[in-house]
């Protein structure tokens, strides 16, 4: 009976160091996926973080992009004004804005007319011109650029050039 006893404690340990062994071994290969996972999570986090961060660098260059556009046709609509505005003047007085006499005006009076350039008015102006000699009252009609307008109401002052051959002939320098 010794000899069943001491199989049976030989067995029973031989079945516990089994047991121990297998558990080892699934605890090792739980230790293996959890190390995998964390792995395929930390590698998920980043692909999203560099999304993310693609996402957010390509806002941010459309957004520039944008401001680009903006400023450009900012620029367009001012240069289209100063083209317009030079297109409406008769070659004297494209003569008269090189050479004239320096002066500022103060306007005193300003009313649209029912016609447009474009889509820039033409305004009548009186004016108060402040020149060398004295100051003087005149009359003028004007395409003002749409752009302008603000800076073309009663009580602004503007510089102009006048024809020294004719002071009633001012023109605007814009």
């Amino acid at each position: 009976m010794a000899l069943a006893v001491g199989v049976a404690i030989v067995g029973f340990a031989l079945f516990i160091y089994m047991v121990r062994r297998a558990n080892r071994a699934t605890l090792e290969a739980q230790e293996r996926a959890q190390a995998a996972f964390e792995v395929e999570l930390a590698a998920r986090q980043l692909a999203l973080t560099t999304k993310a961060e693609a996402h957010a660098r390509a806002e941010a260059e459309a957004r520039a992009e944008k401001a680009a556009q903006d400023d450009m046709a900012a620029q367009f609509a001012a240069n289209r004004a100063r083209i317009d505005h030079w297109e409406q003047h008769s070659p004297r007085q494209l003569e008269v804005a090189r050479t004239g006499t320096p002066a500022t005006a103060r306007i005193t009076g300003a009313d649209m007319t029912d016609r447009t350039f474009g889509r820039n008015p033409l305004v009548d102006f009186t004016l108060e011109v402040q020149a060398p000699g004295g100051s003087y009252m005149v009359q003028l009609q004007f395409v003002v650029p749409l752009m302008r307008i603000p800076a073309f109401q009663p009580g602004a002052t503007i510089e102009v050039r006048i024809d020294p051959e004719n002071r009633e002939n001012v023109v605007f320098i814009l």
